[in-house]
């Protein structure tokens, strides 16, 4: 894993936090990039921890993440105040081209072993009558936070919309397939090109 990490961000806890936290304390930086990303405490350990980082508060101090424990097969545990947290791995990505948003369609695709960290639509064309909702999968459970609506009003060519999967966005890299289904409900016919950032296990 030690090969995975990012060095252009090294950050430390200000306080100590349990396997169950959600939140910690970092030590201010201009350099924390905007959530989500992925970061790994420990990373020499026989027992790192991954964790993906689904918010970063600036605003107030001491800074703060939100963090998702345990990722990519590794167990959450606690961390010492002052305990290193590095950037883990390159963000990677996979462009779906929705062949028209306003037509309901359901896709099956392989993926690696790896974590889906964000999701990113840009339409080709406007739509109208209703929103075009693209919401995303693992196998069969739904991504919390995985859903794209597209809004019909005042949409253009160019727009982008997003989301930011928390949950069942882990895939195995064997048997788990990423499922995209895109409800149809607008009108007037326009390419959907979906853009998946995703960090591969190492």
């Amino acid at each position: 894993m030690k090969s995975l990490i990012n060095k252009r961000l090294e950050t430390t806890i200000t306080a100590a936090i349990t396997a169950a936290a959600v939140t910690a304390y970092i030590q201010s930086s201009a350099d924390v990039p905007t959530a989500p990303w992925v970061g790994i405490f420990d990373p020499e350990s026989a027992s790192p921890e991954i964790v993906l980082v689904s918010a970063v508060t600036t605003t107030v101090e001491p800074n703060s993440i939100t963090i998702v424990r345990g990722c990519l097969g590794t167990t959450a545990k606690a961390h010492g105040a002052d305990s290193v947290l590095y950037q883990y791995g390159e963000v990677h990505q996979m462009n779906i081209k929705i062949t028209d948003v306003s037509t309901a369609e359901t896709l099956y695709l392989p993926m690696p072993k790896c974590m889906v960290v964000k999701g990113m639509s840009a339409l080709e064309a406007t739509i109208a009558t209703a929103d075009a909702v693209i919401t995303l999968y693992k196998n069969a459970s739904a991504m919390s936070g995985g859903v794209i609506t597209i809004g019909y009003d005042g949409s253009a060519a160019g727009d982008v919309d997003t989301c930011s999967p928390i949950t069942y966005n882990e895939f195995n890299g064997t048997t788990d397939y990423l499922k995209v289904v895109n409800t149809g409900a607008s009108t007037t016919a326009s390419v959907g090109n979906l853009t998946l950032f995703y960090v591969p296990e190492g």
